[in-house]
């Protein structure tokens, strides 16, 4: 029975109120982001992983950066398993480089949920099959991955610039011979932040009532403090429309792929 390569699930018991600032470049632009002293950035510490998130998500999406604690980084190295949560930040490649005005963020926001019905999900997930080659090349050995029956997101929080959504995934996983099984909890938020559309996500394998509003409300704090910590410009231009359906496709789509951190396995080399 092979070890498990990686686990990326992330604790919630550390208040935010302890979190330090760190930068994240979108689009030309430099955010601050909220980070707990004991998270670290997977693209520092573990580019390999960094990669293969990148690889299983949609061509549409950029991955800015993964969220994990120094404990589960180190059970990680160790070849074991981790239990939490964990966090990541995308950008939709299509608009990362333009300006969002504030009349356009409030005339378009009600088309982000456009993308985000049962249809369209499901011709997504469909369409988005080469992310099982994209994988297999990163990893260097063959992986699969099929979903359940996945149930279009449920808007659960709306705020002057934020628009907040979770939903359940049940997935399966195939590395070589190996194969997990898993419904997981997903809660994501569009944010404008500096006027730029960014994604923010979280992430339990804990599927259970109790653990779905823990997430809600860790997130809810995560998305309230970065877009405090970076104020849009009231004098900002639109750079250019934009199909905002397609922008909650994006979002939808990479919330369900970017869940894959947690069947990702290690060997003990």
């Amino acid at each position: 029975m092979p070890q498990r390569l990686l686990s990326f699930m992330l604790l919630l018991v550390l208040p935010l109120a302890h979190a330090e600032q760190i930068p994240l470049t979108i689009g030309g632009t430099t955010i601050q982001f909220p980070m707990e002293s004991d998270y670290v950035r997977v693209s520092d510490t573990q580019p390999k992983v960094f990669d293969l998130v990148q690889a299983a998500l949609p061509a549409t999406n950029r991955l800015v950066e993964v969220l994990v604690t120094r404990a589960d980084m180190t059970r990680l190295e160790q070849g074991g398993a981790t239990a939490g949560i964990y966090y990541e930040i995308q950008v939709q490649r299509e608009i990362e480089p333009r300006q969002i005005s504030i009349d356009d963020w409030n005339a378009l926001k009600p088309q982000l949920t456009a993308g985000m019905s049962q249809d369209e999900l499901d011709k997504a997930l469909a369409t988005n099959s080469g992310s099982n080659d994209r994988l297999s090349a990163v990893a260097g050995k063959q992986v699969g991955v099929t979903f359940g029956k996945v149930s279009a997101p449920t808007i659960y929080r709306q705020t002057p610039l934020s628009v907040s959504f979770w939903m359940l995934v049940p997935i399966q996983m195939r590395v070589g011979n190996d194969v997990t099984n898993a419904t997981t909890a997903t809660v994501g938020s569009f944010a404008m932040v500096r006027n730029k559309l960014i994604f923010i996500y979280g992430y339990s394998t804990n599927a259970s009532s109790d653990s779905v509003a823990r997430l809600r409300s860790h997130v809810n704090d995560i998305v309230d403090q970065t877009i405090a910590l970076n104020p849009s410009d009231t004098a900002v231009r639109s750079t250019g429309a934009f199909d905002w359906s397609q922008v909650g496709k994006s979002a939808a789509i990479g919330g369900i792929i970017g869940l894959l951190l947690w069947f990702f396995r290690r060997r003990k080399e």
